[in-house]
C-alpha cells in the first residue's frame, strides 16, 4: 500500500501567492509545493484582480481534492514544485 498523500501546510503571502505543501508526513523532506497565483486563482473564480488572501484561502479550501491531484500528478511526474498561473 502506498503512503498517504496529504496537505500539510498552507501560507498566503501578501503579494498575490498562496503556496500550499504536500507529503506523507508533517516533516516530509521533499514535499510537492503547489503555488497559487491571484491570476490562476480569479480566472478560476470568474473575477477581476486584486483577490484577498481570504479568497485564495477560501479557492483552496473548496478546490481541496482537485489541488490533491495536481500535486499528485506533480510528483508522479518527479517533479516537486508547480505554478498555477
Amino acid at each position: 500500500m502506498s503512503q498517504p498523500f496529504r496537505l500539510i501546510a498552507a501560507k498566503g503571502i501578501q503579494n498575490g501567492v498562496f503556496r500550499l505543501w504536500y507529503g506523507a508526513t508533517d516533516n516530509e523532506q521533499s514535499p510537492v509545493v503547489l503555488t497559487l497565483t491571484a491570476q490562476y486563482v480569479a480566472n478560476a473564480l470568474r473575477k477581476a484582480l486584486p483577490l484577498t488572501l481570504e479568497e485564495m484561502e477560501e479557492y483552496a479550501e473548496e478546490n481541496e481534492e482537485r489541488l490533491l491531484a495536481i500535486a499528485r500528478d506533480t510528483r508522479a511526474c518527479g517533479q516537486t514544485a508547480k505554478v498555477l498561473t
